[in-house]
């Protein structure tokens, strides 16, 4: 059973007749689509943070689309998806997801964090 449309979300239909982005079509879970379409709903629902910097997600209180959001990006599809694009198992590697709603300009230098991370993933 799919699961149910966003608010004010129109039919979709199948996702495979709707690409606006090539990370949709990779998947058969009709909910990547529509968290692709509800930027206003994950913006609605982001964490209210008032300071600069990296929170975990431990640190903050996840509701709604946003919390599904976090949810996918930490589940097992994701790993699986990662792990085959980049021809590297990811499963036992540990994962840490930060939240940020302020950035400041020291945070966007280029640097190496250590031998021991071996991904990361940014998202604006």
């Amino acid at each position: 059973m799919p699961p149910p449309s966003l608010p004010g979300e129109a039919s979709l239909g199948h996702a495979g007749h709707h690409r606006p982005r090539r990370a949709a079509a990779r998947t058969a879970d009709p909910r990547a689509l529509r968290l692709l379409l509800g930027v206003d709903f994950l913006r609605r629902d982001f964490p209210d943070i008032s300071k600069p910097g990296y929170l975990t997600v431990d640190e903050v209180k996840l509701k709604g689309h946003f919390k599904t959001l976090i949810a996918e990006l930490e589940g097992p599809e994701l790993t699986e998806e990662l792990s085959r694009k980049f021809g590297k198992d990811l499963h036992a590697c540990p994962r840490l997801t930060t939240i940020m709603r302020r950035s400041q300009p020291k945070y966007g230098a280029i640097h190496t964090d250590g031998p021991s991370k071996v991904m990361t993933m940014l998202s604006t």
